[in-house]
């Protein structure tokens, strides 16, 4: 790629509360819709841009996104997934292109009392300075 284009990273979610492009903040237009949100090339660097985004995604039954489970022996809450990839658009903003890639780092919110397990190694403390306990 040579010359910066508009790109978009693939969506398939609820909502998207705010985007920063490389520190600030996208204040032009909603750029969340048909399953995509769109980057305009004037937020763009060459070289290396960190994109921050703020979402919601919708629970799914399919497996395909976040899936979430009431067992009704221990009534006890239970979110997994189980997507390939093609599927994970549907849980939170990725780069669905061959010709893009892109590390990236999850923020869990969870309440005190759940469990958050990962493939991947965890990179920061497990409780925030300033949690608090949160209801439903």
């Amino acid at each position: 790629m040579s010359e910066i284009d508009d790109t978009f990273l693939d969506y398939a979610g609820e909502i998207v509360h705010w985007i920063k492009i490389n520190g600030k903040k996208v204040e032009d237009h909603n750029p969340f819709a048909n399953d995509k949100i769109n980057i305009k090339k004037e937020l763009l660097v060459k070289g290396v841009n960190t994109v921050e985004i703020k979402f919601e995604s919708r629970y799914v039954r399919d497996c395909e996104g976040i899936h979430y489970y009431k067992d009704t022996a221990d009534d006890e809450e239970y979110l997994y997934s189980q997507f390939e990839a093609a599927s994970a658009h549907k849980a939170f903003p990725c780069f669905d292109q061959p010709n893009l890639k892109a590390p990236y780092t999850f923020l869990a919110i969870v309440p005190k009392s759940w469990i958050v397990l990962s493939t991947e190694p965890q990179c920061s403390p497990t409780s925030q300075k300033g949690s608090q306990e949160f209801s439903d």
